[in-house]
């Protein structure tokens, strides 16, 4: 188990276009840390960097307090897991697992000993004589990470390992992958551009676009206090609803909007960048998660599509401002829609002591 330090880590690949930009993040031993983002923010460009697979840029990368930049790949004591598995297709999963040790020159019993170990661990045992091509995909995975395992290194590197997986392999796959972090209790760095990953399985996400974090915190914190609206935008399913000043005032009581803003003090809050804004109702974007919403008797929206997800349903509704002309749109979440007449209109009730307040110009939360 060890720590992983980044100061001031800067990656380009023509000497002026950034793709990691002033990264800097603890992470301490045994945490789980999703590195969270859309392809291309510089989250697998991060892990390859850590494992010697990129070259630094500028700043530095520690492991245990020890600067790593130049250390040589195999030097680091690090194991990563890639999206592909990369598997020899020629070995027997056998030697797929043990190929380190292999390599190491380790003593033969001690090799068959601990793959063997890890290979019941993931219970794929009854597999070691088998070749890749003989394997599904969930096989290969865990292959992979009887691999990983085998080496018992200090951290482990997590590549989207779940991406090639259809959707009850990833689930089933995602709760093995906790089993072994909990019981084996290993820093693990594990890179995903799916939220629902991210929450599941973190201790600390970093969401993370165009090469700068955005925010760290736990799922909890992530959710409950996005601090900007890219991160209530992309953490939560369905998406946030978020309404502009006109739009708000549309479907709320303008007395509502007057308390919301009255209730912030001193009419000025200080955002992530220090800066102090005014507050007025018009500079404020309104953040409303879909569980916040619920539907009463009215005729202010039409409802679009009911999505049946089993136990929940989502609800989309839209109204046109008849002063402005434009649509709003939003999205509610409920367990029961057996009351609900998809030909009626309806209006809204919000629970406003879990609204999020945004600044409109700058996009941080009030």
């Amino acid at each position: 188990m060890s720590t992983v330090k980044f100061n001031n880590l800067i990656k380009t690949y023509d000497g002026k276009n950034k793709v990691i930009d002033n990264f800097n993040l603890d992470i301490n031993d045994g945490e789980f840390v999703v590195l969270l983002g859309e392809s291309g923010c510089g989250k697998s460009t991060l892990l390859r960097m850590i494992a010697g697979l990129e070259d630094i840029s500028s700043g530095e990368i520690l492991i245990d307090d020890k600067v790593i930049n130049n250390l040589e790949p195999k030097n680091r004591d690090i194991a990563m897991i890639f999206q592909n598995y990369a598997l020899y297709p020629h070995m027997t999963v056998y030697k797929n697992i043990g190929i380190n040790l292999i390599l190491k020159k380790v003593d033969k019993k001690i090799i068959d000993q601990k793959v063997k170990e890890v290979a019941k661990l993931l219970k794929i045992d009854d597999l070691l004589d088998r070749k890749p091509r003989q394997l599904s995909g969930g096989q290969m995975q865990r292959v992979a990470l009887a691999r990983a395992m085998v080496r018992q290194p200090k951290i482990f590197l997590m590549d989207e390992p779940l991406s090639n997986l259809d959707t009850k392999l990833r689930v089933s796959t995602r709760y093995e992958i906790m089993k072994l972090y909990k019981k084996l209790n290993t820093t693990t760095i594990y890179v995903t551009h799916d939220q629902v990953e991210a929450m599941t399985m973190a201790t600390k996400i970093v969401l993370i676009k165009d090469g700068k974090i955005i925010q760290k915190g736990s799922p909890d914190e992530m959710y409950n206090t996005p601090n900007h609206t890219y991160v209530a935008k992309f953490i939560g399913s369905p998406q946030i609803n978020i309404f502009n000043y006109e739009e708000f005032e549309y479907i709320v009581d303008s007395n509502v909007i007057s308390d919301i803003v009255n209730n912030i003090s001193s009419n000025t809050f200080e955002n992530i960048n220090n800066n102090t804004l005014n507050i007025s109702n018009s500079s404020l974007l309104y953040g409303i998660r879909a569980q916040d919403i619920k539907l009463k008797e009215g005729s202010l929206f039409s409802i679009d599509l009911i999505e049946n997800l089993g136990n929940e349903k989502y609800i989309y509704l839209s109204s046109t401002n008849e002063i402005t002309g434009d649509k709003i749109k939003l999205v509610l979440s409920s367990s029961d829609c057996s009351n609900i007449d998809e030909n009626k209109n309806y209006d809204i009730d919000i629970n406003f002591d879990n609204i999020h307040l945004f600044d409109k110009k700058t996009g941080y939360r009030v």
